[in-house]
């Protein structure tokens, strides 16, 4: 696949990070071009693991990921991240440093985080959806603050003889940028309400 990236000789870079289950910071990188019928093609390169986030460890990062797949760097054409300020930031930003060796780099804040932060926003004035998430939010640091009623939530899954495969089992907290915590209490809807019920 990363012959084809190197036989289109121009792409984009579209990188984002996250925590893992051992919430240890994973960057993803992924490289997007263009076949020869112009057709939008994606490789995902992996995840990498990093101890800081900051815009110079994950520029340096981005930039030995692209060498060791043998990339160049003055191929980049766009760059796609979220709106964190380790990545946007004009003068230490990730897109910054990046601009500094290669100016044609245009940076692009990605699509999908804007839209995200748009409903998140429109979450917070709608009041049936803002107390949902403040039920969830109340329910998880409820039952995952005490030792004691995280234990009465594990003992549920056993006595009402829940498989794991039927769903995570740990609530979720609640995030801006990530909303499992609705699917996490769907998927475990019983097993909430005979946790609450013992307590």
């Amino acid at each position: 696949m990363i012959d084809n990236v190197i036989t289109a000789g121009i792409f984009s870079i579209i990188v984002d990070e996250t925590q893992d289950l051992s919430r240890h910071e994973q960057v993803a990188i992924i490289i997007r071009y263009a076949t020869k019928d112009l057709s939008p093609a994606e490789v995902f390169l992996g995840f990498y693991k990093t101890e800081t986030t900051d815009g110079e460890t994950l520029s340096m990062l981005i930039k030995s990921t692209l060498v060791s797949h043998g990339l160049k760097l003055e191929n980049i054409r766009g760059q796609c991240y979220d709106g964190a300020s380790s990545m946007r930031v004009s003068y230490k930003g990730v897109q910054a440093r990046i601009r500094e060796e290669n100016h044609l780099a245009m940076y692009i804040h990605c699509n999908a985080h804007i839209l995200n932060l748009c409903l998140i926003d429109l979450a917070k004035q709608v009041s049936y959806v803002r107390n949902v998430f403040g039920t969830l939010n109340t329910l998880h640091n409820f039952i995952g603050a005490s030792s004691k009623r995280h234990a009465i939530f594990e003992k549920m899954f056993s006595v009402l003889n829940v498989r794991t495969c039927d769903g995570p089992k740990n609530l979720k907290s609640l995030s801006d940028t990530r909303w499992s915590c609705l699917k996490a209490v769907l998927l475990n809807f019983q097993i909430v309400v005979s946790t609450l019920e013992d307590i």
